[in-house]
């Protein structure tokens, strides 16, 4: 959400207390969770955002109905707050409103009088509003409504310049001069994509949808679509650790790799019903080939594979984590890759490496749960894929509506298959939270703008309980007595303990 503001623009109008009171919040709420303040280290991670988010709600409220570009972010964030509480409802709520604000207001027009930073502030507002409605509404299982798009209206100002330069500094790159790095600007080409993506794994799991013949003539499509995508990144952009260095250095890398583990999410997905495809003499399937299938799932646990490799370098690179709750269905998801090569594959080498980047992911969702509760609901989902896998009554990659669903819906809570015997932990009823203490005045929160806090580095030795889930990683990854059973069993204990 940080891509919202321009970073030297609002911690000015903070000093001033000329911003907004529900952002400030609102933003604490998000960021309370990682901060190493002495006032918060009595209370756990998880549990500090909730004092600012609920005062937030409570200034929030009185403007529900009186739409304007305050309103519009701070929707997102609290959507967003609501979405790492595992509330996904009420977050599809408040996110449905920042749209409908954004709507009313026309936030995608751009006016000529407003200074650069203001135009800058409503363009990549109006693209946060797309992204997060577009994810939340898959995450219901709705068909997202289609929402107005303009080159004009997609971030105009060099990424860098935005997030470190002065206002008076920044330049609008329009038409042939686009900004040398525009990664969010890169990113909105492929919310398309990701759209039909979806829509088609939908279809394919519907009674009265699309056949799987129909599936595989219009997958390769859609693959192309993202290939393309890629391949049309400028060079500086293209996925390689030499941009990664380049561009973390100049404070870029957790955006560059959240652009680039989204398209490989996006691919994952495409081809996961590969993974496992009966190919009968005579099938529709076998008109196609093996090969066709094979190839498929290549692509899929490639993909996989990539996913794992951008998971572990934000665990361990400086300046490049991703510490949003949303990379967790992203991971899980990999995960599930993997467990099928160790579950099902036969491969050697392919077994030893799925073994790794298993364990590589599970430590990083270890990380996530850290201080997201929403990632535990993400993670459960593991157990209950283990036990598809491991049952040879059922084919697990049959796409019916469960598996779909599994794939697509990052928070939702979906209910067990009648052949599975383990249930993902039930959710709190969601509710729209308010004020717990109506009476307290805002000014009893503490909100401090004392930057020595933010310059203490996140690392892993930062995390709580780290030394001993890293203990218990080195005896899973090393022991090479445990059986591909154990090995699975053991780490998704450590995982879901």
């Amino acid at each position: 959400m940080n891509t919202i503001f321009h970073s030297a623009s609002f911690m000015r109008r903070l000093s001033e207390g000329s911003e907004s009171k529900i952002v400030v919040y609102a933003i604490c709420a998000l960021s309370a969770r990682y901060s190493h303040h002495q006032t918060l280290k009595a209370t756990l991670p998880p549990e500090r955002g909730k004092i600012y988010a609920d005062e937030a709600f409570r200034l929030l409220h009185p403007k529900l109905v009186i739409p304007s570009l305050e309103t519009v972010q701070a929707c997102l964030l609290l959507g967003q707050f609501l979405g790492g509480e595992g509330e996904y409802r009420t977050k599809h709520i408040y996110v449905g409103i920042a749209r409908l604000h954004a709507e009313v207001i026309r936030l995608w027009e751009i006016p000529d009088d407003l200074p650069v930073v203001a135009r800058e502030e409503r363009r990549r507002t109006w693209l946060t509003v797309r992204i997060s409605y577009q994810w939340s509404a898959t995450d219901m299982g709705t068909e997202p409504i289609a929402v107005p798009c303009s080159q004009l209206s997609l971030p105009c100002v060099d990424d860098f310049s935005f997030h470190n330069g002065p206002a008076a500094g920044l330049q609008e790159g329009i038409g042939p001069t686009r900004p040398q790095y525009g990664l969010w600007c890169q990113m909105a080409g492929t919310l398309e994509i990701f759209d039909k993506v979806t829509c088609l794994l939908r279809q394919l799991s519907q009674r009265d949808g699309i056949t799987f013949a129909t599936y595989c003539s219009e997958a390769p499509l859609l693959a192309q679509q993202l290939r393309q995508w890629a391949d049309n990144l400028p060079e500086t952009l293209q996925y390689s650790m030499s941009n990664l260095q380049t561009l973390s250095e100049l404070g870029l890398g957790r955006t560059f790799l959240a652009m680039h583990i989204g398209y490989h999410h996006f691919y994952q997905m495409l081809h996961f019903p590969f993974l496992d495809v009966s190919v009968a003499p005579g099938s529709t399937q076998f008109a196609l080939g093996t090969s066709f299938f094979r190839d498929g799932a290549l692509k899929c646990k490639n993909s996989a594979n990539v996913v794992s490799e951008i998971v572990q370098t934000a665990s361990t690179r400086k300046d490049c984590e991703l510490l949003c709750h949303l990379y967790a269905h992203i991971t899980v998801v990999s995960s599930c890759v993997h467990l099928h090569t160790l579950l099902l594959g036969e491969d050697g080498e392919e077994l030893t490496m799925a073994r790794e980047r298993l364990l590589l992911n599970f430590r990083y969702l270890m990380i996530l749960k850290a201080y997201w509760p929403a990632v535990d609901r993400s993670a459960h989902r593991l157990r209950v894929f283990q036990n598809l896998c491991r049952d040879s009554i059922s084919n697990p990659f049959a796409l019916d509506n469960w598996m779909a669903r599994f794939l697509t819906e990052p928070t939702s809570i979906i209910a067990e298959r009648e052949d599975t015997q383990i249930a993902i932990p039930p959710a709190d009823q969601p509710q729209i939270s308010t004020l717990s203490q109506s009476t307290k005045d805002a000014s009893g929160i503490a909100i401090t703008t004392d930057t020595a806090d933010l310059s203490s580095e996140w690392s892993l030795n930062t995390v709580p309980g780290f030394d001993s889930d890293s203990n218990m990683f080195s005896l899973l990854l090393n022991d090479r007595d445990l059986t591909t059973e154990d090995l699975v069993n053991n780490s998704l204990e450590w995982l879901l303990e």
